[in-house]
């Protein structure tokens, strides 16, 4: 708001544009920052993917799996 009221040709302080715009009641919408998830350059092992989307198993306790969807993973036990 500022830069745009100065090139306007009405010179203003920061302090004076968000004064002016609560008055008007204006609100800025803020961009939300990406956030990369995902780090592929490490040098950390890949483990072998050993259920292959078969979740029948042939023992109790062989395979658990996770949901990774959230931060804190949900274990659950396959039969």
């Amino acid at each position: 708001m500022k830069k745009a009221m100065n090139n306007l040709g009405f010179p203003m302080s920061r302090d004076k544009a968000r004064k002016l715009m609560k008055e008007a009641e204006v609100a800025v919408r803020h961009r939300k920052k990406y956030k990369v998830t995902t780090n592929s350059n490490h040098h950390q092992p890949v483990f072998d993917n050993q259920v292959q989307r078969d979740f029948e198993v042939a023992a109790i306790d062989h395979i658990y799996v996770a949901d990774i969807t959230y931060s804190a993973p949900i274990l659950q036990r396959c039969h």
